[in-house]
């Protein structure tokens, strides 16, 4: 009898244990997106890339980024920074980027979000970027 009281003890108390949890085990770390997929950087105007955060940051937070493709940086565009600067309490970071006299068609730029820290990827990480080429101006007399 004392060793069925004792087992049925044992039983209470580690599942007691069990059911407790931390109150954080709930809380994700917010999601890290880019606004679009895909943005076109015309030949004329300069382009603003978002990045977008699920919640707003607890901190003031840097979100460096890579950037490959075909086009070359100031050669066919310039960039205003190499990190989104996501400030505390803000959901939205942006960049910009500027076409510089490209005439050169089918040049792309791929943006990818690099890790940080304990951070959720979105459903967007990695964008593509169209540069329109310039028009080749001809005269004729």
């Amino acid at each position: 009898m004392k060793r069925i009281v004792f087992l049925l003890s044992w039983f209470v108390l580690l599942g007691t244990l069990m059911s407790c949890s931390d109150d954080n085990d709930d809380v994700n770390p917010p999601a890290l997106s880019f606004a679009q997929s895909v943005y076109t950087l015309s030949a004329d105007a300069s382009l603003v890339v978002e990045l977008q955060a699920s919640a707003a940051a607890t901190q003031n937070t840097s979100v460096s980024f890579t950037i490959s493709g075909t086009a070359r940086e100031g050669i066919h565009y310039t960039i205003s920074a190499k990190e989104f600067n996501l400030t505390a309490g803000e959901t939205k970071a942006q960049i910009v980027i500027a076409p510089k006299a490209n005439y050169t068609p089918d040049k792309q730029i791929q943006l990818a979000l690099n890790a940080v820290g304990v951070v959720y990827w979105g459903k967007v990480y990695i964008t593509t970027i169209t540069v329109e080429n310039k028009a080749k101006s001809r005269y004729t007399f």
